[in-house]
C-alpha cells in the first residue's frame, strides 16, 4: 500500500478527474471521465465515489479533497445550488459533499472551490510561485477566479469563495443571461460555453462547439475573429475590476478554453494599460498576463495543497 497520499477530485462542468497525489504535488495515478447526465445530487456523489474507489486501489490516502465548480461553502462542505452541474434543469439547493465521502472512505474530507484550488496550485507549484499576489482565472464551461493576496488564499466573508465571475459588466444586456439568474455577468460573456453560445446566435447558426470555433478562427473567418476581438475587450474590462479589487502581480489563465488565447490575449494585453492608466502611478497596478501550461492536474494539485496544508 502506498501511503502519504490524498485522493483528490477536480469536479468541473463537463468532466471529473480523480487522482492520487503525494504531499509534494506529484500525481501517482489518475482517471478522467466525462460527467454523465445528472438529475439528482446523489447521482453526482455516487459517480464520484465510484471513480475515487477505482483510482485509490492500492493506496492508503490520508484524506479526500474535492475541488468543485461553485458556488460552494468550503467551511460547511456544501455546494450551494451549483449552476453548472445539474443537467436536468432542477435546482439542487444545498448539497452535502462531506458526509457521503466520509462514509464511503472513512477519511477526513475537504471541499474547495476549483478556481481557488487552481490559484493555490499556481502559487505552490506553477507560474506564480514566489509571488505574494497573484490570480488564476479558469476558462471552461464557466469561469472561476481565485486570488492569492499577501501570500494567502483570498476569502470572502463567512469563509466563502468570492464569486467574482458573477460581477456584472453590463446588467442591462438581455442577450447575456447568466446561469446565476442575472444579466451581463463576466461568466455570461467570457466562459467558453457562453462565448460559443453568443457567437452561434450572432451568426444565426446552431450551437458551434469550442473546437469548431477555434478551427474557424484558425481559418481566419472574419466573423469569428470579430467575436474574439469583442472577447478581448470584455476580458480587459473584467480584469480592470479584478485588478482594482485584488492588485495581483500576475494573472494566470488556465482551463480548457484558455487554448483560445492566441485569438485574444495580445489584444487584451494591449488594451489593459490604457484602461489602468490612472492606476499606474506610485504603485504600478498592471499585472503580467500568462497562460498556464496545459496540464490537466492544476486543480487536483491545488486540492492536494488543501489536504496537506
Amino acid at each position: 500500500m502506498i501511503k502519504n497520499t490524498a485522493l483528490c477530485f477536480d469536479l468541473g462542468g463537463t468532466k471529473c478527474i480523480a487522482a492520487m497525489v503525494k504531499s509534494d504535488g506529484e500525481i501517482l495515478q489518475y482517471e478522467k471521465k466525462l460527467i454523465p447526465q445528472l438529475k439528482r445530487p446523489i447521482d453526482l456523489t455516487n459517480f464520484m465515489i465510484d471513480l475515487g474507489k477505482h483510482v485509490s486501489r492500492g493506496f492508503e490516502p490520508i484524506s479526500v479533497a474535492i475541488a468543485s465548480a461553485g458556488p460552494l461553502d468550503p467551511q460547511g462542505g456544501n455546494l450551494l445550488d451549483p449552476t453548472n452541474l445539474s443537467h436536468g434543469g432542477e435546482e439542487w439547493g444545498v448539497v452535502d459533499m462531506i458526509t457521503p465521502f466520509k462514509e464511503a472512505f472513512g477519511l477526513p474530507v475537504k471541499l474547495e472551490n476549483d478556481a481557488a484550488a487552481a490559484a493555490l496550485s499556481s502559487h505552490w507549484l506553477g507560474e506564480a510561485k514566489g509571488l505574494e499576489n497573484s490570480m488564476t482565472i479558469t476558462l471552461g464551461t464557466g469561469i472561476g477566479v481565485g486570488a492569492i493576496t499577501n501570500d494567502r488564499l483570498c476569502r470572502a466573508g463567512r469563509g466563502l469563495h468570492p464569486e467574482v465571475s458573477h460581477v456584472s459588466i453590463n446588467c442591462m444586456d438581455e442577450t447575456a443571461p447568466c446561469g446565476c439568474g442575472n444579466l451581463g455577468c463576466v461568466e455570461a460573456y467570457l466562459s467558453g460555453k457562453n462565448f460559443c453560445k453568443r457567437t452561434s446566435v450572432k451568426l444565426g447558426e446552431d450551437y458551434i462547439s469550442g473546437p469548431n470555433i477555434l478551427q474557424r478562427a484558425d481559418a481566419k473567418e472574419p466573423e469569428i475573429l470579430e467575436a474574439f476581438d469583442e472577447y478581448a475587450e470584455l476580458m480587459a474590462h473584467a480584469l480592470v475590476a479584478y485588478v482594482v479589487a485584488y492588485a495581483p502581480e500576475m494573472v494566470v489563465f488556465a482551463g480548457g478554453f484558455a487554448v483560445s488565447h492566441k485569438f485574444w490575449l495580445e489584444k487584451t494585453r494591449a488594451r489593459l494599460p490604457e484602461l489602468l492608466a490612472r492606476r499606474r502611478k506610485g504603485i504600478d497596478m498592471l499585472p503580467k498576463l500568462v497562460i498556464a501550461d496545459e496540464s490537466d492536474f492544476r486543480v487536483v494539485q491545488g486540492a492536494a495543497y488543501t489536504a496537506f496544508h
